[in-house]
């Protein structure tokens, strides 16, 4: 258990890990630095927010996360890990808030610096603002760019510029979910160091870091040299363990036809559901399907300068995940544990007194949850079943009620 004589600070870190790499393993020290005593990974699932699958399962990036440094692992249910931003960090914190025991959140940033993100967090929740977006939107301009547009107008360029970097976009989303919740969760930032999010090539001079988009490119060509200066070794080792048995990688090309049969199976009444969709692309997206024949030719038919690919991506693949659109509203209610060790032991001692949400430690455990809850433990549990048709050699059905989580042992 967590001792209250301040000797002991629990922090959360909201996740993907997709693959885990020496720029995680720098944030998690860092977060140590910084007074963390015990690390909680609140991680993505099987599906990340890019709209795809994960390129390795979650309990191999659990493992990983536990080798890089991190004491629990908790797993961010479908709904929030494949969605918005702002939805992906209102479930992250929500679980944060959740285990009742969590004193930090840490996140990277590329400002670096906690105070003008709790500014940009205030001016994005103004009712001033939301009046401007929407009116942006009705022009058709993207919710980003009406957002920056909204919030320049308003609040000025050096608060506005801080939505033009992926990482300072969910910094500030994660400061307004802890704002919103109330919590008393204090938010921590760490300046990005290295390559760019989503650089094709190393930065040069960065100590070891490359993006995870450019390990995953790596990866998927079987340049294994090619990857072992930005992954830790102990992490490198689980990841082509999972490769040599053919569990990973899994990707999105191969689940190219299931895709493209469960889309020419739904009308546009059943697409106007699916999360994301509104004012009429369930109709643009319709005729797309009925025109194309890949994925690739799928994205580009739909593409407009106010969806971005992620978000056709996601929409496309919730429709094969018979995720709609209400799911996500809420917060997500439970706290499945993907892996821990000694130190995490600790803090799920702790969670057991201050949580306020169900501790779930194995499968089974899902199907004893409440109505709500266990509707969404069912959807992530039917995803994962056909997650486990985008390996190379495909997997059966019924993992998540079957696979153990991860103990790493001191």
């Amino acid at each position: 258990m967590i001792h209250n004589d301040n000797t002991s600070k629990v922090a959360a870190v909201i996740c993907e890990y997709n693959p885990f790499h020496a720029g995680h393993a720098y944030h998690l020290a860092q977060t140590r630095s910084l007074g963390a005593t015990h690390i909680v990974a609140i991680m993505s699932g099987s599906f990340v927010q890019r709209g795809e699958p994960a390129m390795f399962s979650k309990w191999s990036r659990a493992k990983c996360a536990l080798a890089g440094g991190a004491d629990l692992v908790l797993e961010l249910p479908l709904p929030w890990c494949m969605s918005s931003a702002e939805a992906f960090a209102r479930g992250g914190v929500a679980l944060a808030h959740g285990l009742g025991c969590v004193d930090l959140l840490s996140f990277g940033s590329e400002l670096g610096e906690t105070s003008p993100l709790l500014q940009a967090a205030e001016a994005a929740v103004s009712p001033l603002i939301q009046e401007k977006i929407r009116l942006l939107l009705s022009e058709g301009f993207s919710y980003p760019s009406a957002r920056e547009k909204a919030i320049e107008a308003h609040f000025g360029s050096d608060i506005s510029r801080l939505f033009q970097e992926p990482n300072n976009i969910l910094a500030i989303e994660y400061c307004k979910a802890l704002t919103l919740l109330s919590s008393p969760i204090q938010p921590i930032t760490i300046s990005r160091a290295g390559a760019s999010h989503d650089a094709s090539e190393p930065s040069r001079g960065s100590g070891g870091f490359a993006s995870a988009s450019y390990l995953r490119a790596r990866l998927l060509r079987k340049d294994y040299d090619g990857v072992k200066s930005f992954i830790p070794e102990s992490v490198l080792t689980i990841l082509l363990e999972e490769i040599q048995t053919g569990r990973a990688p899994c990707s999105l090309a191969a689940l190219e036809r299931p895709i493209l049969a469960a889309l020419r199976n739904l009308s546009p009444e059943e697409l106007a559901k699916l999360p994301d969709v509104s004012e009429g692309l369930e109709y643009r997206i319709a005729s797309a399907v009925r025109k194309t024949t890949s994925l690739d030719q799928l994205f580009a038919e739909i593409k407009t300068k106010r969806y971005t690919h992620a978000r056709i991506r996601r929409i496309i693949v919730s429709a094969f995940l018979q995720m709609t659109c209400d799911y996500n509203s809420q917060i997500p209610p439970y706290l499945r544990v993907l892996g821990w060790n000694d130190k995490g032991t600790e803090i799920l001692r702790t969670a057991r007194r201050t949580a306020s949400l169900p501790i779930v430690m194995r499968g089974g455990d899902l199907k004893k949850l409440a109505e709500g809850a266990l509707t969404i433990a069912q959807l992530g549990s039917r995803a994962e079943d056909l997650y486990s048709l985008s390996s190379p050699e495909i997997q059966p059905c019924g993992l998540d009620f079957t696979s153990s989580a991860a103990r790493q042992r001191s």
